[in-house]
């Protein structure tokens, strides 16, 4: 993000763990305007959120929901939500809902001229919100790609809309739309595949299908419930164990009957508020039910923010309902008035919650001790702090929990700025054994025995660091030193030189270039 180069990198090298080259255009573009000061970033999250809280209403309304205006206001207070406005990582999350909602109104409006219009020349206009639609649902893609399932509610809308034998101009229309989607969706498991390959010491998921099965159902309804019942908030919510069991693979036969049902009305074309609520759930939750590996389920099954604007295919068809069955409205008004005071607390006090990292964590911890990421986190915040045994204990806490390989990389580091070498080559050899994939253990473990005089040995350790990130401007620099210590200056100067060129910034750099060049 700090590099100048960076848009460029963005866009064309893999250099982010994800594949969100328009988020993190939008962070890069952020971190020239900002720096470090966080005000900014929160400024730009708000706007977006704001933004998409108002394509909410809009979207409702053009679907003809009476209730869209107080179904806008629940969701903009819902304290599910929080995560999304506060924690400036999530740009990524209200720029994908923002331009899946842009899409979604152009679709609309596509659907209903190319229904509607009879004039040549509007029925060759209708097809610029065609082409919108399809341009700002792939920048929905391009900034999180876990709104894939929009293009199936896309192709069902259309469907609806059409009269009976429509099925095949349906495919005709949304065919290049799905392969858009298939084709974001295969570079992202290629994409971060490569970034984070999966360790024994860190499954995570299990293997066997009969597990991600139980998982499908139980995420499903841990969202629907959060959506009415929005406690308790926390950073990370407890990693499930899910038992062989009918029980655990109850939730997943019930959500497939609510889906069975769905798509029987739907090809019959009767339509079911409830059940077409439940089913656009499904469709915009789907990637992250559990049939796919995706690195954050390491700790947890679920997060806060991924329920997103999902939550309005549970929420929108509740408040519509109520409203439309309100006899006398003001019982309606006073009740959706008493429910948004209580969102509006509960998001105000979790909001309280992110006011310090450690405040965050420390939550979290209390409500999950088995947070592994809240212990790792906190311990890297108690070191920053000059805390160094509480951040010990809280990574002594997290090996307890599940023996991992960040823990012992972070316990290392503690004891290599200590001087306890060997303590610190100890815990950096385990965290090799555990994750061997990761570049700044070889690194750091090679400083350590050229810190002993065993250039040699550290040579071995920095060119396995190289290997696993060809990147590592650090890595190539004491690569060279290594050389330079065993009189080798010729591998000493190339290396310096490709950690110069990876850094050009880097005034150590530079000088070692300079120093060996006049010997």
């Amino acid at each position: 993000m700090s590099d100048p180069n960076g848009l460029k990198k963005i866009w064309t090298q893999h250099s982010t763990v994800d594949f969100w080259p328009v988020a993190y255009s939008v962070l890069w573009i952020c971190k020239q305007a900002f720096g470090n000061e966080a005000f900014g970033y929160h400024i730009v999250n708000l706007i977006l959120y704001i933004t998409t809280v108002i394509l909410v209403w809009k979207t409702l309304n053009k679907l003809g929901f009476a209730a869209a205006w107080w179904i806008a206001l629940l969701f903009a207070l819902h304290p599910m939500n929080v995560e999304v406005v506060v924690w400036i990582f999530q740009i990524k999350t209200n720029l994908a809902n923002m331009f899946a909602l842009i899409s979604t109104l152009f679709w609309i409006e596509f659907v209903n001229r190319y229904l509607q219009n009879t004039d040549q020349y509007l029925k060759k206009d209708h097809y610029k919100y065609y082409f919108l639609s399809a341009i700002f649902l792939i920048l929905s893609f391009l900034s999180k790609v876990s709104l894939v399932g929009l293009t199936v509610l896309f192709a069902v809308y259309l469907f609806f809309k059409f009269k009976a034998g429509s099925i095949k101009k349906v495919v005709l229309l949304t065919g290049p739309l799905f392969l858009i989607t298939f084709a974001v969706g295969l570079i992202n498991i290629f994409w971060e595949q490569n970034a984070f390959p999966t360790v024994d010491s860190e499954l995570i998921l299990e293997p066997s299908m009969w597990f991600r099965f139980a998982l499908v159902g139980k995420t499903y309804f841990f969202y629907l419930f959060n959506t009415f019942w929005p406690h308790p908030l926390t950073l990370v919510h407890p990693r499930w164990v899910i038992q062989n069991s009918i029980a655990a693979y109850l939730p997943t036969f019930i959500l497939f009957a609510i889906l069975i049902g769905s798509v029987y009305l739907i090809l019959k074309k009767k339509f079911s508020l409830t059940l077409i609520g439940l089913f656009t759930s499904f469709c915009l939750l789907f990637p992250v039910l559990g049939l796919f590996e995706i690195y954050f389920f390491r700790y947890s099954f679920v997060a806060e923010h991924w329920l997103g604007i999902a939550m309005l295919g549970f929420l929108a068809p509740t408040i519509e309902f109520l409203f439309r069955k309100s006899v006398k409205k003001i019982w309606f008004y006073a009740v959706s008035i008493i429910v948004a005071i209580i969102f509006f607390v509960l998001s105000l006090n979790h909001i309280e919650n992110f006011s310090t990292e450690q405040k965050l964590l420390e939550q979290n911890i209390s409500l999950n001790p088995q947070s592994l990421m809240a212990h790792n986190t906190l311990a890297l915040v108690l070191k920053n702090k000059g805390d160094n045994e509480g951040a010990l204990i809280n990574l002594q806490k997290a090996i307890n929990i599940n023996p991992n390989a960040q823990s012992y990389y972070n316990i290392a580091a503690i004891y290599d700025d200590r001087s306890q070498l060997d303590q610190a080559k100890l815990y950096y050899e385990k965290a090799i054994q555990l994750n061997p994939y990761f570049s700044n253990s070889y690194n750091n473990l090679g400083a350590i025995y050229a810190k002993l005089n065993l250039y040699e040995k550290a040579s071995e350790l920095f060119t396995e660091a190289i290997k696993r990130d060809e990147t590592n401007a650090l890595a190539y620099y004491n690569l060279g030193y290594a050389y330079e210590r065993q009189n080798q200056k010729i591998n000493a100067l190339k290396h310096y030189q490709k950690a110069l060129e990876l850094s050009p910034d880097n005034l150590i750099f530079k000088q070692a270039v300079q120093e060996l060049r006049e010997k």
